[in-house]
């Protein structure tokens, strides 16, 4: 990062920190990327995946899908 951008950065950060919030959870890297962002969409399918399926179909230009298979 330039020197430049370096307080309008932080400015950033700080007006973002009171509107986001983080997962705790430990993710598992399936793909050559190590890092992302984007709008998180969450699925919750417990013994089915239709619903994963039918989220993959749909245009979702940047979007992170986080799917929640109830702890399996």
């Amino acid at each position: 990062m330039e020197i430049s951008n370096y307080g309008r950065y932080r400015r950033l950060v700080r007006h973002a920190c009171s509107h986001v919030t983080s997962s705790t959870l430990q993710f598992q890297q399936f793909g050559a990327i190590t890092g992302f962002a984007g709008h998180i969409r969450t699925v919750r399918c417990v013994n089915d995946n239709m619903l994963i399926k039918k989220t993959l179909q749909e245009d979702a230009d940047g979007e992170v899908l986080i799917v929640d298979a109830g702890g399996y």
